[in-house]
């Protein structure tokens, strides 16, 4: 296989895979696309972590006031 087959080939997947690479201005729009969804999966990640975080410290905070409102009542 050459060179120019191998392009073919590989131009041939591209295009079934549903990226246009036709011409420069095609691919580097491509590559925006993908940077784009790279910082969206990102960003996502993120949202994730701080919803865990915040789940955590609401579930801590319930049961560290359950707790002091059950040595409050055992006081009185």
């Amino acid at each position: 296989m050459d060179q120019d087959d191998a392009r073919r080939v590989v131009r041939a997947t591209l295009t079934e895979l549903g990226l246009d690479v036709t011409s420069p201005e095609r691919v580097i729009q491509a590559q925006h696309d993908f940077a784009y969804l790279r910082h969206q999966r990102n960003l996502s990640e993120k949202i994730g972590v701080g919803v865990r975080l915040i789940m955590l410290t609401s579930i801590i905070s319930a049961g560290l006031a359950t707790i002091w409102l059950g040595i409050r009542h055992s006081l009185r």
